[in-house]
């Protein structure tokens, strides 16, 4: 499943010169080979930045869940903390919210966090967020914190 997290507005002119809201310019030959689109100086272009969650849930760089929510990262990081298992949460600012990150520290610990979270039976048996429509609780976190 791919996770979408965020747009960046950006505007083009008719030389093909984009200019991002922080002063940040790029020439569309940077971008691609093909022909600068015919479009009028000053147009709105949207970069859309997305992940698939298989890069994110795959213990890559010691990343092993993410959370649209402060909260559940907390939990599960004191989780993980009272089976003596080291984690840090990340946080990357999106347009409106947060994503926060759990990384584990040791690698050798990644696969066990990574089956105690979403994949054993035994584990707390959690789904992304994405999983759930967009504004709609996290079900899998809210039945395991509530037992």
């Amino acid at each position: 499943m791919i996770l979408k997290l965020f747009n960046i507005k950006t505007t083009i002119d008719d030389s093909g010169k984009i200019s991002f809201y922080n002063g940040f310019k790029l020439k569309w030959e940077q971008l691609t080979a093909n022909m600068v689109p015919k479009l009028p100086s000053g147009t709105e272009i949207v970069f859309s930045l997305s992940i698939n969650d298989d890069d994110i849930l795959n213990g890559k760089n010691g990343i092993v869940w993410a959370t649209s929510h402060k909260m559940q990262a907390e939990i599960i990081h004191n989780a993980l903390m009272a089976q003596h298992i080291d984690s840090k949460i990340l946080k990357l600012q999106k347009e409106h919210e947060s994503l926060y990150f759990l990384m584990i520290s040791n690698s050798k610990e990644i696969e066990e966090v990574i089956n105690y979270i979403w994949k054993a039976d035994n584990g707390l048996r959690l789904k992304p967020d994405w999983f759930y429509p967009e504004g709609e609780p996290n079900k899998s976190f809210e039945k395991w914190l509530n037992g």
